[in-house]
């Protein structure tokens, strides 16, 4: 091909034989000066694509990290307020012990004899 547009022609034949279609294709070759441009085009756009795919990658380790904080502070939380279930069901158990041992300290003890 030479250098600029070149003009292909085709004829397309149907399978009936009779039908017939041409088209016309240009197609356009790169002299020297054109095919330097669209290499540093293709360079430029290549170091682009790299830079806002390291950003998003950078994004995505700052929202996995946020992630697993958010995951952890749920963890304290649940440790932290389990703990305070449990720790006023003991002070309730003590609390009931006592006042059950208060009771029976006033009940008359039954002697065998």
């Amino acid at each position: 091909m030479k250098v600029g547009n070149n003009t292909i022609q085709v004829n397309v034949l149907a399978e009936d034989g009779i039908t017939n279609k041409k088209y016309e294709l240009i197609v356009h070759r790169r002299n020297e000066q054109e095919e330097l441009q669209y290499e540093q085009e293709r360079e430029s756009g290549a170091e682009k694509l790299s830079a806002i795919l390291e950003e998003q990658n950078n994004n995505n380790n700052v929202d996995e990290i946020n992630q697993k904080k958010n995951s952890n502070i749920i963890w304290i939380i649940g440790v932290i307020v389990l703990g305070g279930i449990i720790t006023v069901g003991v002070i309730y158990m003590i609390k009931k012990q006592k006042k059950l041992s208060i009771i029976f300290e006033n009940v008359p003890k039954i002697s065998k004899h």
